[in-house]
């Protein structure tokens, strides 16, 4: 029978599974078409665990999986906080939900996103690769020594950075924190009157992920509107699946609010990436993850994410030697898969 690995990331909402054969030589090749389920609870995850467990045993033998979840792992359990109730993970749970014994890791879903990307950059890698976002000395085609700093802006934000030792197994090492959630510096112009805005409408200074998320989309939005009428923004609940119709009307040229949102978004996704960078120097490339960084590329470039990047009273010139990629498709898969082939 053939040898099988299965990979788990598991959002706040919707939850994917890939199931790949392992054996032979080259990447891992797919099963069965990647499954996608709503999943809200600890039960929920349980019982798709052991549904695309039994699924995988009908087709070969499963020797490892990797389960990545959107929240920090400590130990061997994670609570997801997005979901209302029934929050908590650990690997027992999953092991006995169908998943190999022993040989089944619980990982953040940057981490898988972060192993993803590093292989593609190494290698010509799955369908679609990334997309330079910028041009540097002596070309990007080869990736040089250093650390491979991914960041994952979507519903929520994530970060984490593949540290190329040279040691271990993998010869590197992933790390992955919520730097996302750490207060947001001061800005001028446009900006920073966003910031100032939510900061009194959230009575409290805002951090990285209340402006780059699908949620901080919105907010941004709002806040824009409110400065323009010259009146106080309210934050009353807002949905970050709003912000997929802001992305639309930005593209469509529809909205000078929804543009200006947008361009806000991408110019303080720069600053993130460039403060990510400097702190694990020296740094090979900067990958920006995800369907929606894929879908709004345009946006991305117009947003001039790029140029605040590399804005620096006194790195500038070495950020701009460092390269830009974005990459989409299912990233967070693919590092699980990766990791689970390996284990």
């Amino acid at each position: 029978m053939s040898e099988l690995v299965i990979a788990f990331d598991v959002g706040g909402t919707n939850t994917r599974a890939r199931v790949a054969v392992v054996a032979g030589v080259g990447e891992p090749l797919l099963a069965v078409p990647d499954i996608t389920r709503c999943v809200a609870s600890a039960r929920e995850l349980r019982e798709f665990v052991s549904q695309v467990a039994a699924t995988a045993g009908r087709l070969g033998t499963v020797t490892a999986a990797v389960v990545a979840v959107a929240g920090p792992v400590v130990g061997e359990r994670i609570r997801l906080t997005n979901w209302p109730s029934d929050t908590a993970i650990t690997l027992d749970e999953l092991e006995a939900a169908g998943l190999p014994s022993g040989r089944t890791q619980l990982i953040n879903d940057a981490v898988a996103g972060a192993w993803g990307a590093g292989a593609r950059l190494s290698s010509a890698g799955p369908a679609g690769g990334t997309h330079p976002l910028n041009t540097v000395p002596g070309g990007a085609a080869a990736l040089r020594e250093g650390n491979i700093v991914y960041v994952a802006p979507g519903t929520g934000l994530g970060e984490a950075v593949l540290v190329r030792h040279g040691l271990g197994p993998h010869d590197a090492t992933v790390v992955a924190g919520e730097f996302q959630h750490t207060q947001i510096p001061c800005f001028e112009g446009e900006t920073g009157r966003v910031v100032d805005a939510l900061a009194v409408a959230l009575g409290r200074a805002p951090d990285w992920e209340d402006l780059v998320s699908g949620r901080g989309l919105v907010r941004t939005y709002y806040a824009l509107c409110a400065i323009a009428a010259a009146e106080p923004l309210v934050i009353t609940g807002d949905d970050a699946k709003r912000a997929g119709g802001i992305a639309d009307a930005a593209r469509a040229g529809t909205d000078a609010q929804a543009l200006a949102a947008s361009n806000v978004f991408y110019r303080v996704l720069g600053r993130f990436a460039q403060t990510l960078a400097l702190a694990f120097l020296p740094c090979a490339a900067v990958v920006i993850g995800g369907a929606s960084t894929e879908r709004n590329l345009e946006l991305l470039r117009r947003g001039r994410l790029t140029q605040r990047f590399t804005e620096h009273h006194r790195f500038g010139d070495l950020l701009g030697e460092v390269p830009l990629h974005a990459v989409g498709g299912e990233v967070n898969l693919e590092g699980g898969v990766w990791l689970a082939a390996r284990r």
